[in-house]
């Protein structure tokens, strides 16, 4: 079976695992009409009937009370691209798909911290390890980098949450 796993968000990305072979690309991105990136609908959908996954999986976006009203219009615009791609894909080839919150599927992975007040942004960093840690043990030719060497950690999120449906599902 082919998984596929989407980190949401404009720094996010969509991966494949079929068998150990791992495909992953960073979110699709448009300009605008009004100004700074969105994610490309299309692109997604084209990304998904390219590779098509018989298991799609992606993680659940919220805001919390300390986004800003701007970033959470601008998340909310993202995330809706993102589902209208995924559903559209889904009910037109009959593939399953399940929306999972990082907690499920951190929890899953053994890659959750415990989280304490004053520790918020070191455990986030600290997840973000292991997580990055974790992937590249299952797939060390998994393509996480970028083209000038940089790690890219929404591919890395998007090949855990594929792993995630694989062992789940």
């Amino acid at each position: 079976m082919k998984y596929c796993g989407i980190d949401c968000g404009a720094s996010g990305a969509i991966a494949f695992i079929n068998n150990n072979i791992t495909h992953a690309f960073d979110m699709p991105m448009e300009q605008s009409v009004y100004g700074g990136n969105v994610v490309k609908y299309e692109g997604l959908y084209l990304l998904l009937l390219e590779h098509f996954p018989d298991f799609i999986c992606f993680e659940k976006q919220g805001v919390t009370n300390t986004t800003g009203k701007v970033a959470a219009f601008s998340m909310g615009r993202n995330y809706q691209a993102i589902i209208q791609a995924v559903t559209t894909f889904s009910r037109e080839y009959k593939v399953p798909v399940i929306c999972v919150t990082p907690q499920q599927w951190k929890k899953t992975l053994g890659v959750m911290t415990g989280k304490t007040k004053d520790e918020g942004k070191k455990n986030a960093k600290e997840k973000k390890e292991k997580t990055i840690q974790l992937v590249k043990s299952l797939f060390p030719d998994a393509p996480i980098y970028g083209k000038k060497g940089g790690l890219k950690d929404g591919r890395c999120d998007a090949l855990a949450l594929a792993e995630y449906a694989r062992r789940k599902y």
